[in-house]
């Protein structure tokens, strides 16, 4: 994680100085970033090595602008933003993005299909061809959460609770509740039948 983390800010340096932007500034602002002095480094998260990648797509992408650009680097973008998906999948709706980007978009898109090859043969030899799980990852809530503190003062329970279900069906579901609650007629009729027998 912290060779993924220098990498991380030695790319957004690079792109910057590029784009005729402060390296200085940019080491700063990425470097010392609580976000990634906390919850990446200091939380070990597999986003640093994703954003390695992606940066490293970024930068193929700004090099590809030169007119000396080596012709590696939109195959590379391809590859890198692949790769980047491949370790966080949320990051998928970003391969699109960075293979319209490129100046030689044909090679991007090679180089995307190659990597795109190569995790499904690794996913096949090391998982057995199992995706990841992102619908349960994605129910997963933290109980101090913002969203989890809304649904329980809202009375549904957290925030994973009315997940998934429409208004509707929250309603029918609350409804089941109050009537379970809610005792029945018979139960009522003997309930004043017994309070009756007790005071007489």
């Amino acid at each position: 994680m912290i060779g993924s983390s220098l990498a991380t800010i030695a790319l957004a340096a690079a792109i910057a100085g590029r784009l005729g932007g402060s390296r200085q500034r940019v080491i700063a602002a990425v470097g010392l970033s609580p976000l990634l002095l906390i919850a990446e480094v200091g939380g070990l998260h597999q986003d640093m090595p994703a954003m390695a990648c992606l940066l490293g797509a970024a930068w193929c992408l700004v090099r590809g602008r030169d007119g000396d650009a080596p012709t590696w680097v939109a195959p590379l973008a391809g590859a890198l933003v692949v790769a980047t998906a491949g370790i966080k999948p949320s990051f998928a709706i970003v391969v699109g993005v960075v293979v319209l980007g490129a100046d030689r978009r044909a090679l991007a898109i090679a180089g995307a299909a190659a990597a795109a090859a190569a995790l499904v043969v690794l996913d096949l030899l090391l998982f057995g061809g199992a995706l990841p799980a992102i619908a349960s990852q994605s129910a997963l809530v933290d109980p101090l959460s913002v969203p989890n503190l809304l649904g329980l003062a809202a009375g549904h329970g957290g925030a994973t609770t009315p997940c998934g279900r429409s208004p509707k069906r929250l309603r029918r579901d609350r409804g089941r509740r109050d009537d379970r609650r809610r005792p029945a007629p018979r139960a009522r009729a003997e309930r004043a039948r017994r309070v009756l027998f007790c005071s007489s």
